[in-house]
């Protein structure tokens, strides 16, 4: 607590030197303290505080969209409260005039209203946000909110729109002054390819298209990024999954949903991997057991590796582990 007050401290009394005349700030400043102000703060809350107090003193700032979306992000990734997150948009939606930044501020709040199930509100994003030509991240946004609230045409509408999108000239244009490596762009586009494909596959299944919804995931499998033990990017397994248990195809349901469930710990994968359990295997009781069982049979052996650290020293894995349980993390800068 004394942290976040001494925070808070610091973040007002630069407010109050632009107020009192001792050093007037300006925007530019204002922001640049309230940016160092947040890398600092210790919680999500203090750090929506950061963003909430700048857009109360600035809320013109060309920068006012950017604090938005982080404050958002906070509110549904770490707090998980869409109700809090809809009412600071809203509050910030009356100090804005621009249109185009309304447009956006729209979009933002796509997220937060498929979480709230607002299928109205989203509706009707989706059909201002079609009165001009809209681009990838909108219609996504849409698709995604669509598939929240379960308005699976408009969901497949929007994937399938996304999905002209999904080219190295679309993904240049929308990154105007940057380069990319043909290695790394052609793993941006296969990304927006997978997002797509894979959100008209689970709109298709829940449209009883099934055939066609298959052929999609398909079509997904081969651009979708898989990890070391299987688990696929999100929600490809899941929606595949759910796919099968909707066609009563147990087996394969579980057999999709395993990697997501056992190693990713994807809470909404192990539910559907139950379900499927439940209706292949008898009463679920024994679940937990199957699932410890299935990641002592299909955990990998690691190959032994060595690897330098920043100095130059090498490090072999074996020697690290010596009946030791060891945690590896590997990054690298972007």
């Amino acid at each position: 607590m004394m942290k976040k007050f001494l925070l808070r401290s610091a973040w007002a009394a630069l407010l109050a030197m632009a107020a009192c005349g001792s050093k007037v700030l300006t925007e530019e400043e204002a922001y640049t303290a309230a940016d160092a102000a947040y890398e600092k703060a210790a919680t999500p809350t203090a750090k929506i505080q950061v963003w909430k107090d700048f857009l109360e003193k600035y809320p013109g700032s060309p920068h006012a969209l950017e604090a938005v979306d982080t404050a958002v992000y906070h509110y549904m990734e770490d707090l998980k409260r869409p109700e809090e997150a809809w009412t600071f948009i809203q509050k910030v939606q009356t100090t804005i005039r621009d249109p185009r930044e309304l447009l956006k501020l729209q979009v933002i709040s796509l997220p937060v209203l498929g979480k709230l199930k607002a299928a109205d509100k989203i509706k009707h994003i989706a059909a201002v946000l079609s009165e001009k030509p809209m681009n990838f991240d909108e219609h996504m946004a849409v698709s995604n909110a669509c598939v929240e609230v379960e308005r699976w045409d408009l969901a497949l509408n929007h994937a399938r729109a996304a999905a002209e999108f999904a080219t190295p000239e679309s993904f240049k244009a929308d990154n105007p002054g940057k380069e990319f490596a043909p290695d790394r762009l052609e793993r941006y586009v296969n990304m927006r390819k997978a997002e797509c494909l894979t959100n008209a596959a689970w709109a298709q299944a829940n449209l009883g298209r099934f055939e066609e919804s298959l052929k999609t995931f398909e079509e997904a499998r081969p651009v979708t990024v898989f990890s070391f033990v299987g688990a696929a990017e999100p929600p490809f397994d899941l929606y595949l999954g759910k796919t099968y248990l909707m066609q009563k195809d147990y087996a394969k349901a579980m057999e999709t949903l395993t990697p997501a469930a056992v190693f990713a710990g994807d809470a909404d994968a192990c539910e559907a991997m139950r379900a499927a359990y439940d209706a292949s295997k008898g009463p679920a009781e024994g679940f937990d057991t199957h699932l410890e069982a299935l990641r002592e049979k299909l955990a990998k052996t690691v190959t032994d590796f060595t690897l330098p650290d920043y100095k130059g020293a090498p490090h072999t894995y074996s020697d690290l582990q010596k009946g030791r349980v060891v945690l590896l993390s590997f990054w690298f800068p972007t």
